[in-house]
């Protein structure tokens, strides 16, 4: 078993962990994070085009070993500069 901290980056900022948890492999963490990761996302999507939401997996050391993230991304179709516009002032 390895010892694992989770740091999670939402619309609030990023919050640093102060408890780890003990899980068999980087593979184990990394299911913990993705998983983490959708619970984030039923509060709600990240807002604005290119904003994420995210979960770093740190080790026993805290060092970031792997970054699993949600990011919008808006793409407009047709090359309307219009809606691409009022889109940037929403955001």
């Amino acid at each position: 078993m390895t010892m694992f901290y989770f740091a999670e980056q939402d619309r609030e900022g990023v919050v640093e962990p102060d408890i780890g948890f003990d899980l068999p492999d980087l593979q184990a963490a990394i299911d913990y994070a993705r998983d983490a990761l959708s619970d984030m996302a039923l509060d709600g999507l990240p807002i604005g085009n290119g904003a994420r939401y995210a979960v770093t997996v740190l080790g026993p050391d805290r060092s970031p070993i792997v970054m699993v993230s949600l990011r919008l991304s808006l793409e407009f179709c047709g090359g309307s500069k219009e809606h691409e516009n009022r889109s940037n002032r929403d955001t």
